[in-house]
C-alpha cells in the first residue's frame, strides 16, 4: 500500500549514492505505517549494501555509523515526536552539515501531540534544506482488501469470514496498524494496551467521552453524545 513512498524515498537514496546529501520527512498517525516504510526501505538499502544506521539521535551520530569507505548511506531517525528538546536542537544544529554528506536522512514523527519545536525542526528542515515532506494517508479500497485476503487465507477464513474481517477493516479509516489490531483482536490482547497507548497523549475527559462513543451505535450524534 505504499509503492509510491518508498519508490520515491528508493530514487532519494539512489540520489546521494552520487554525492548529494537529502532529507526527508515521513509523518503520519499512530499505525499508518511509517515504521513498516523505513523498515522496508532499510531492507532495501541494506540489498545493495548502503550502509543504513538507525536510531533517534543526532545526525551526525548517524552519520558517523556510515562507513566513510562508501559513497552512501541510509540514517533513520524515528520518533521524533519522542525527542527531546536537546536531541532536536542538536539535530537542527548539524542539518547545515547535511548537503555535504551522501546520506539520505529520514525521520519520522506523528503529526499530533503538536510541539512547537519539533514543529520549528521540521519546517527549517523543509525550508533551509530542500526536505521532501511525505504524509502518510489511509490505505485505499484496495490495499484493504489485499489486507483482509492475506489475513483471511492466514486463518483459512471462508468467503462468510472474509466478508465479515472487509466489514471490520471498513472501520479503521484506512489504518493498517489499527486494521492488524482489530483483525486479530481478542479481548485483553496486547491490542487493546497498542490502542490505548495510541490515545495516551489525549486529556482524559476525551478518552472518557471516546470510551463513551465506543459502546454507542455507530451513527450516534454529537448531540446523543453529549447528553
Amino acid at each position: 500500500g505504499r509503492a509510491n513512498e518508498l519508490e520515491l524515498l528508493q530514487g532519494l537514496a539512489a540520489t546521494c549514492q552520487q554525492g548529494s546529501g537529502r532529507v526527508a520527512i515521513v509523518t503520519g498517525p499512530p499505525g499508518i505505517g511509517k515504521t513498516a516504510l523505513v523498515t522496508t526501505l532499510a531492507a532495501w538499502a541494506s540489498a545493495r549494501g548502503i550502509p543504513v544506521a538507525r536510531g533517534l539521535g543526532p545526525m551526525a551520530a548517524t552519520s558517523a555509523v556510515v562507513d566513510p569507505g562508501t559513497e552512501a548511506g541510509l540514517a533513520l531517525l524515528e520518533d521524533l515526536h519522542r525527542a527531546t528538546p536537546a536531541e532536536l536542537a542538536t539535530i537542527a544544529a548539524q542539518a547545515v552539515d547535511l548537503a555535504a554528506q551522501p546520506l539520505l536522512a529520514v525521520l519520522t514523527a506523528r503529526p499530533i501531540p503538536r510541539r512547537s519545536d519539533l514543529d520549528e525542526l521540521l519546517a527549517g528542515l523543509s525550508r533551509d534544506h530542500g526536505a521532501l515532506s511525505l504524509e502518510l494517508g489511509p490505505l485505499d479500497a484496495g490495499a484493504i482488501g489485499d489486507l483482509v485476503s492475506e489475513r483471511a487465507r492466514a486463518a483459512g477464513a471462508s468467503p462468510g469470514r472474509r466478508a465479515d474481517l472487509l466489514d471490520r477493516a471498513a472501520g479503521t479509516g484506512g489504518n493498517p496498524g489499527l486494521m492488524r489490531i482489530l483483525l486479530d483482536h481478542r479481548p485483553g490482547s496486547r491490542g487493546d494496551a497498542a490502542v490505548c497507548r495510541w490515545l495516551s497523549f489525549l486529556p482524559v475527559t476525551v478518552r472518557d467521552l471516546l470510551a463513551i462513543a465506543s459502546v454507542l451505535e455507530p451513527d450516534c450524534s454529537l448531540e446523543e453524545l453529549s447528553a
